[in-house]
């Protein structure tokens, strides 16, 4: 008599914003799931060494280690994929690494010069030969990158081609302080939707 709900923001929310987005399309082509977040205050060291950051290079560990953490965008691709009717012949990893432009110390993480601090990954959902489902995140560690890469301000780019195509952004405005005067964490936006289905029909909290 009981269920598992398994959500956060992505995967999660966006995915079923997005495909709820083509509900207006008479015809669906492609979808795209562009996320890009500033990771600085997500004080995780073992993530990000896990990820290879601070290190030199995409090698192959590097970009092994980057396509197993990931696999739940995979996941959520083949999800969407479904949701459309999309038989997908294959579903396909890709990733980059940006390097830092000078010495970057967060304070519980320091990246040297040259070293890892940005990656661009997702996976591309093939329906013979072309992408129809992508989802891509885009995580960086600070914005001074050698490589020069344009990062999107907007968290969430969302692309629909089809009859008619769609494009949305969507933007989170942060409070300075949480409700209860405390100092708002942007990373309390991933537990959110979970937390809120959790909230009872009269508008009561569940225990």
């Amino acid at each position: 008599g009981s269920s598992l709900y398994i959500t956060g923001i992505n995967p999660g929310w966006i995915n079923s914003i997005t495909t709820a987005l083509t509900a207006v399309c008479r015809k669906v082509d492609m979808v795209a799931i562009y996320e890009s977040a500033d990771c600085a205050s997500y004080e995780s060291p073992e993530t990000w060494n896990y990820l290879g950051m601070g290190r030199h290079g995409a090698t192959a560990e590097v970009m092994a280690a980057a396509k197993t953490w990931l696999v739940m965008f995979r996941d959520a691709v083949e999800r969407v994929g479904e949701a459309l009717g999309f038989a997908f012949d294959d579903v396909q990893f890709y990733c980059e690494y940006a390097t830092a432009a000078e010495r970057i110390d967060l304070g519980w993480f320091v990246m040297e010069q040259g070293t890892n601090a940005a990656l661009r990954a997702g996976w591309n959902g093939k329906v013979k030969g072309r992408t129809a489902v992508r989802g891509q995140v885009t995580w960086y560690l600070t914005t001074k990158l050698a490589e020069g890469w344009e990062i999107d301000e907007d968290e969430y780019h969302l692309v629909i081609q089809g009859e008619p195509s769609l494009t949305t952004r969507i933007r989170f405005d942060n409070p300075a302080t949480a409700a209860d005067g405390s100092v708002w964490d942007p990373t309390w936006t991933t537990a959110m939707p979970t937390v809120n289905a959790s909230t009872r029909s009269d508008g009561s909290d569940t225990e």
